[in-house]
């Protein structure tokens, strides 16, 4: 074993030459090569995506700047939602977008040149390479505004479909309300008052004055009656007479109160149920009209906050062109080379002792050969 060892270092230092040379010749051409390749460049920018918040209402008192203004912006931790926004920014709805941003990085090139991951942090980091270090900044920058803009513009759609309803709804109860209004208008017009509870109000007072009038004929009659009584008692025949006359204009006029407060009586039966149908109909136009004010208030606010921004993405560093390439190295490069020089000079020694020991041999004489044929 050391005589092969021996004669496998005596061998290296007989080749030496070819083993130096080629493992030189492999590192310079490797740095070589390294330096005349354009230089590739890497640009990292990190966000984070918080929770959607309720926007505030515009008609707030406050203004809108009440406490859901106020919340703080925290990141989601969540895998199932943080999975779903890697998925979007590895879709081609925002490759599109960052495309159409930097036009220089094909749809291609962002599958290959563009890495994006979360960080331990919870933290969304997006690495861009490429030959100039400006789009490597921009393509990773245009990441972040792609995403934020796809965000905004799902959840714009979905504000507007909100309005659509709100307003398709709005323009049901005011039909509605138009409805009720014109029933209320055409009850009042049927009853010919304008105020019902007034005229019951009325016909009470009435009532009231007509049984107290009722009450005080009646004592009128029974006095009467009793006056009418004594003078017979008494034989006065001339006051007989004329008590009786006043006591039939008595009759009369109590039986006509009488009939008169009968009748004030089903006028105010009458009233009554025409009052709790006007009641009903204006708080049922009460109602709808509180519906249609509401729900114009919430068309109006959903549109305003249609068009306002509310940004779910946070920067957490933004992406500046490098200074220095990561690619290629050449010191490194050099290093690769030689090593891998060391190694193909090496096995070019080997061939190299091979094909001359082949070539020795099939020019030495073949002596064996004659001296086992004599």
């Amino acid at each position: 074993m050391a005589n092969s060892f021996l004669d496998f270092g005596k061998f290296l230092y007989r080749r030496r030459g070819v083993v130096i040379l080629t493992a030189v010749s492999a590192a310079v051409t490797a740095g070589l090569v390294s330096f005349a390749l354009p230089g590739v460049y890497q640009a990292t920018c990190e966000f984070f995506v918080t929770e959607p918040i309720q926007p505030p209402s515009f008609f707030s008192p406050d203004g809108g700047t009440g406490a859901a203004s106020r919340e703080v912006l925290l990141p989601i931790i969540t895998q199932e939602r943080e999975r779903s926004y890697l998925g979007l920014l590895e879709s081609v709805a925002v490759w599109q977008r960052v495309h159409k941003e930097v036009p220089q990085k094909s749809l291609e090139s962002l599958d290959r040149d563009v890495d994006v991951e979360v960080t331990r942090k919870h933290i969304i980091r997006i690495t861009a390479r490429d030959h100039d270090p400006q789009i490597a900044a921009r393509t990773s920058n245009a990441f972040v505004k792609a995403f934020d803009d796809f965000l905004f513009e799902a959840a714009t759609q979905r504000q507007l479909q909100t309005t659509a309803n709100m307003t398709q709804q709005l323009a049901k109860t005011k039909d509605e309300l138009a409805t009720a209004s014109k029933d209320l208008t055409s009850f009042l017009r049927s009853v010919q008052t304008a105020d019902v509870p007034r005229e019951v109000q009325e016909v009470i007072d009435r009532r009231s004055a007509m049984e107290a009038a009722l009450e005080q004929a009646r004592v009128q009659l029974s006095k009467v009656e009793s006056q009418i009584a004594s003078a017979k008692a008494r034989q006065l025949v001339d006051r007989v007479a004329e008590y009786e006359v006043e006591h039939a204009a008595l009759v009369a006029e109590v039986k006509e109160r009488r009939q008169a407060l009968d009748g004030l009586t089903s006028r105010t039966t009458d009233l009554a149920a025409q009052q709790r149908r006007e009641e009903q109909l204006r708080a049922n136009v009460a109602r709808l009209q509180g519906m249609v004010d509401n729900l114009t208030r919430s068309v109006e606010e959903s549109k305003a906050q249609a068009i306002s921004r509310e940004d779910q993405v946070v920067v957490v560093r933004e992406a500046h062109a490098p200074d220095r390439a990561i690619l290629p190295l050449p010191l490194i490069d050099a290093l690769v080379g030689l090593g891998v020089g060391l190694i193909g000079g090496l096995y070019l020694a080997l061939l190299l002792d091979y094909l001359g020991r082949v070539t020795s041999g099939r020019r030495r004489p073949p002596l064996r050969v004659e001296s086992a044929a004599s």
